[in-house]
């Protein structure tokens, strides 16, 4: 199983050195971050290929980049895949600046939809493409998103969910 693993982190390597900013296979799984522009080829390349087959997305996740004054510089966005053919997981991730909008990948796994639309709610970014169009968790307040460092919570707001 580990030559599998080898195997798809070299091929992704391969295939998308251009868009790859740094790559780690030290983990329990591989770890790629890659540039905004490549990511939804990537994904797409990582469901698709034969030798990946990566057909389960676990998750996405988000977690806001700061600087050492404490201001927000950017989210990072990972990527949870999961391939049922071959036991093996990825983690692909890339990192997208506060006001930017990134793609939906439902296209690729219709899981994503919802991640995304918890994502939107919940940090503000939002998903081109994105086929959910009303609140999942909650109707946020005009630019308050609770899981953003700079959100700050206050005695009298009132989060109906």
């Amino acid at each position: 199983m580990e030559n599998k693993v080898s195997e798809f982190f070299e091929k992704i390597k391969s295939t998308f050195q251009e868009g790859i900013i740094h790559s780690s296979s030290a983990q329990a799984y591989p770890v790629f971050e890659l540039s905004e522009s490549t990511i939804k080829q990537c994904l797409s390349f990582c469901y698709h290929d034969s030798s990946c087959c990566f057909d389960f997305l676990e998750g996405i996740t988000t977690e806001e980049e700061v600087d050492e004054k404490g201001n927000s510089s950017g989210f990072f966005i990972h990527y949870h895949l999961f391939s049922t053919l071959f036991s093996h997981r990825i983690n692909i991730k890339f990192l997208i600046k506060n006001e930017t909008k990134a793609k939906s990948v439902s296209s690729i796994w219709l899981a994503a939809g919802i991640f995304e639309k918890e994502i939107t709610e919940l940090f503000g970014i939002s998903f081109e493409g994105n086929p959910i169009d009303r609140e999942i968790l909650f109707k946020p307040k005009k630019d308050q998103f609770p899981l953003r460092k700079s959100f700050i919570v206050k005695a009298e707001d009132e989060m109906v969910l």
